[in-house]
C-alpha cells in the first residue's frame, strides 16, 4: 500500500493546513480521501479526519480508518504538511516554467507529484506547493484551444481552487492577477 498527500491548502488560525490523501492499494486500485486537517494545539500537532457537518450542526467523521492505517496516514500527512514550503514569490515564475515544460514533455511525476489526466487525456494537470497547473484543453472553442491545436504549449495556473493567476504560452509566463 502506498500513501501520499495529493493536495495541501494553507489553513488559518489553529488549522495549519487542509490536505487530501491518495491511498493506493495496488497500481490500478486507489482512492483519494479529501478533507484531512492538521491542527496546532498546546501539545503539538494532531490530524483531524475528514468530517461532515450534519443538520444538528455537529461534525461526523466520513472516513474511519483502522488505528494502524490512521497512524500510517498521519506520518505521511505530518511529513508533507510540516515540511511544506510554498513557492517563494521571486521563484514562482522559474518554478512554473519548469513545471510547464514537464507537463508538455509527458513526465508522469513532477516534483514528486503524480500528473493527473482529464478529458480522456487531453488535459494534463498537477498540484504542486499549493498551485494547480493544467494544460489547455484543445477541444474547447477559444483562442487558447486553437493555439494548442496548432502545437503551441499552453498551461494555466491557479492558486488552490481559486482564480486563474497565470498563463504560460510556449515558455512565456504571464501573470493574470496581482
Amino acid at each position: 500500500m502506498k500513501i501520499e498527500v495529493n493536495r495541501i491548502a494553507q489553513g488559518t488560525g489553529k488549522i495549519v493546513a487542509f490536505c487530501d490523501v491518495r491511498i493506493e492499494i495496488d497500481k490500478d486500485l486507489f482512492f483519494v480521501e479529501k478533507g484531512f486537517r492538521v491542527v496546532k494545539s498546546a501539545d503539538g500537532h494532531f490530524m483531524g479526519l475528514p468530517s461532515d457537518k450534519r443538520a444538528d450542526m455537529k461534525n461526523y467523521a466520513t472516513f474511519l480508518p483502522s488505528d494502524a492505517l490512521k497512524a500510517d496516514i498521519e506520518k505521511v500527512v505530518f511529513k508533507s504538511v510540516l515540511n511544506y514550503k510554498p513557492i517563494e514569490a521571486e521563484k514562482l515564475e522559474e518554478v512554473s516554467l519548469d513545471i510547464h515544460d514537464k507537463l508538455h514533455s509527458g513526465d508522469e511525476k513532477i516534483l514528486g507529484k503524480n500528473v493527473i489526466f482529464y478529458r480522456g487525456g487531453d488535459v494534463r494537470a498537477v498540484e504542486v506547493m499549493g498551485y494547480k497547473y493544467l494544460t489547455q484543453n484543445p477541444n474547447k472553442r477559444n483562442k487558447w484551444a486553437n493555439m494548442a491545436k496548432e502545437g503551441h504549449k499552453v498551461t494555466w495556473m491557479k492558486k488552490g481552487d481559486k482564480e486563474w493567476i497565470a498563463r504560460i504560452v510556449d515558455g512565456v509566463f504571464e501573470k493574470l492577477t496581482q
